[in-house]
């Protein structure tokens, strides 16, 4: 039998190939988190969570603690791996604002192609975080559809 190798890359190394994992929700009381997505107790019950350092630079288990809470399962939206001009990370569920308000986009995931769906990922420095369809859906354009 082949042995077998695991090794982690990483992410933000140059040359890397894996794009960093992470979702935002929005928990029950309000607040935007940042983290690792887990379904706990039930099904229909969401938690972000984050690891965070109790102190010095963390060499063993013991020295990290994790965090989470549960959020609204509506509200979760997975890191895209880009982020806008700004440099702000880019989630499902934002409106992307292209050349200056020319093209008024909402981040989808697609199932089909397998991939997020974003009108040009080479116009980065023409891209723009103006909200998200949680807390300003009244940013998209109307397609008529409603």
């Amino acid at each position: 039998m082949p042995k077998t190798r695991c090794s982690l890359l990483n992410p933000t190394k140059k040359g890397g190939k894996v794009r960093e994992i992470k979702f935002r929700g929005k928990t029950l009381k309000g607040e935007w988190i940042y983290g690792y997505l887990m379904n706990m107790h039930s099904d229909d019950r969401l938690f972000i969570g984050t690891w965070k350092n109790i102190g010095g630079e963390a060499t063993v288990k013991d020295e990290l603690f994790f965090s989470y809470k549960e959020v609204d399962p509506k509200t979760v939206g997975q890191y895209t791996g880009l982020k806008d001009s700004k440099g702000v990370e880019i989630y499902e569920g934002d409106i992307i604002n292209y050349s200056n308000g020319f093209k008024i986009y909402e981040v989808k995931w697609n199932n089909n192609s397998h991939e997020f769906k974003l009108h040009d990922r080479n116009q980065k420095h023409n891209m723009e975080i103006i909200g998200n369809i949680y807390e300003h859906p009244e940013l998209l354009p109307k397609t008529g559809k409603e």
